[in-house]
Parts: structure tokens; C-alpha cells; sequence
């Protein structure tokens, strides 16, 4: 849930949904909840920035249309004057992509939706996200 998914190449990520597959009884079902690329495209700011517990946080956001990947620097200043950065690298999946990878991982998606809470409801680039649910085939 809430993007926990894409963090690592196309094909580890694969591997991961078929760990995940093997993992779950006949039957049983995946709820998988990343952001919905058609929509981050539209929506995605270059820079973003809060204050956080004890220091404030910048990130410099782009995107790698090659490899769907959005690009973040997160820079954290603290109070006493410490200073960290951290890259983070995540894979924007359009739904018939997440689809694809599902059904190659031997699941068959039940449901779409753009919103938890909006059950069923997906509105192409217009929804935030992507909640799909997925059942696992017999192998």
C-alpha cells in the first residue's frame, strides 16, 4: 500500500510479484496501491518542501520518461545544522502496465480503482492513484 512498489528495476520488480504469488494460498488476493503514472504526469511539482520534525525537507523532483522513473533529491537541513540527502528512484506504472506485470506474475486483476475511497471507481489520468486487487491463479 501507498507506493511500496517500484522501487527496483522492471524485472526485480517482477520477481517481486512472483514472490508474492508463491507466497499467498490458491486464490488469495494482492491489493497493490502505487501512484497512477497518467496522473503524476500532470500533477508532478519540480520542487516540494515541509517542515518535519526537527528540520526542514526539500526535494528536487524529476522525471525520467525513458524509464518511467521519477527522480527525487530529498535534502534534509536539521535544527543544530546537520545536513543529509538521500535519492530516491520510483517506477510510475500506467494501469496496463501494472496489469501486464500482475498477469506475467500469475495473477488476474479483479478490480481498479483510482481511490480508497471510491471502491471500483478508476478515471484514467484523473485518478491518483491505482488500487488494483489480484487473485492468484493455480499454478
Amino acid at each position: 500500500m501507498n507506493t511500496t512498489f517500484g522501487y527496483f528495476t522492471d524485472v526485480e520488480n517482477l520477481m517481486l510479484l512472483r514472490s508474492l504469488h508463491r507466497a499467498l494460498r490458491p486464490a488469495g488476493r494482492l491489493v497493490l496501491d502505487v501512484l497512477n503514472r497518467d496522473h503524476a504526469l500532470q500533477a508532478l511539482p519540480t520542487r516540494n518542501w515541509w517542515e518535519g520534525d526537527g528540520c526542514l525537507i526539500q526535494e528536487d523532483i524529476e522525471f525520467d520518461t525513458l524509464r518511467s522513473r521519477v527522480e527525487i533529491r530529498r535534502y534534509l537541513v536539521f535544527a543544530d545544522g546537520r545536513e543529509r540527502v538521500f535519492d530516491i528512484s520510483i517506477r510510475l506504472f500506467s494501469v496496463h502496465e501494472v496489469v501486464h506485470l500482475l498477469t506475467l506474475a500469475g495473477f488476474a486483476v479483479e478490480s481498479i480503482s483510482g481511490s480508497l475511497h471510491m471502491p471500483g471507481a478508476y478515471f484514467g489520468g484523473g485518478s491518483e492513484r491505482l488500487l488494483i486487487v489480484a487473485r492468484r491463479l493455480e499454478d
